[in-house]
């Protein structure tokens, strides 16, 4: 398992597409802002990470775990989020909007404004 700790090792994921199937753990990043669509993170880890207003849209987050951290406002629209785990996470006025959410599970988060419009 690998650690990384600054956004510019995650922006390598884009340019070098064979790291996507290690798996990782991400601790206390800021990727608030960022754009992380369509990117490949099934079983990731990430704890105490901050993403705040990040679109994630359209990427595969299956079996990722979330814990502590915030997404407040994050988008999550159609993303891979199959048997994912949010536990404390403030993910208040994020958009799951057609996610895939199976077997996924929300453990003391906080979801106010939250939207799960037509997820499945």
């Amino acid at each position: 398992m690998r650690e990384l700790h600054e956004l510019r090792e995650l922006r390598e994921l884009r340019e070098r597409p064979e790291q996507r199937s290690e798996q990782v753990t991400m601790v206390r990043c800021d990727l608030s802002g960022a754009d992380l669509r369509g990117l490949d993170l099934p079983g990731w880890a990430f704890h105490d990470c901050n993403f705040n207003e990040a679109k994630l849209t359209g990427a595969s987050l299956d079996t990722a775990l979330f814990k502590g951290g915030s997404a407040c406002s994050a988008t999550f629209v159609d993303s891979d989020l199959a048997g994912a785990r949010f536990e404390m996470v403030d993910a208040s006025d994020a958009n799951f909007g057609r996610a895939l959410m199976s077997e996924s599970e929300l453990y003391g988060c906080r979801l106010m404004g939250t939207s799960f419009e037509r997820t499945r």
